[in-house]
């Protein structure tokens, strides 16, 4: 049977460079995992309540947390659940900040578009 290696080791074994890299991207999961759980904890939410406002289980609250690729929806829900609103926001270097609307919500609660009518031109007769 192989002798595991520790995770010490295995970082150590790797090339500088590749080091920085999986050492940033460990806690840039890390800031993910934790931003929900501490917007529910800053709330003074529990998971019991957050999933029986999400008409879930708490297990299933607890997995949402540490996933780091959520649907836009699920987390309005989630900040929703908890007594927030989500915005998205774009900012570009050349014309500030875009605020999305209508983005991740059911569509039953997106704004209704208006319907476009085509004008007939007058050269266009009816068949």
């Amino acid at each position: 049977m192989a002798k595991q290696r520790t995770l010490k080791t295995v970082l150590g074994d790797m090339e500088p460079a590749r080091r920085k890299r999986v050492v940033g991207r460990a806690a840039e999961i890390a800031r993910e995992y934790h931003a929900l759980q501490e917007l529910r904890k800053a709330r003074a939410k529990t998971q019991v309540e957050v999933a029986e406002t999400l008409d879930v289980t708490q297990p299933y609250v607890a997995k949402l947390e540490q996933r780091s690729d959520l649907m836009l929806s699920v987390l309005r829900k989630y900040v929703r659940s908890v007594g927030g609103e989500l915005e998205i926001a774009v900012t570009f270097p050349d014309s500030g900040r875009v605020i999305l609307s209508g983005i991740g919500e059911p569509e039953d609660e997106q704004p209704t578009p208006k319907p476009r009518t085509r004008k007939k031109r007058a050269d266009q007769h009816p068949a």
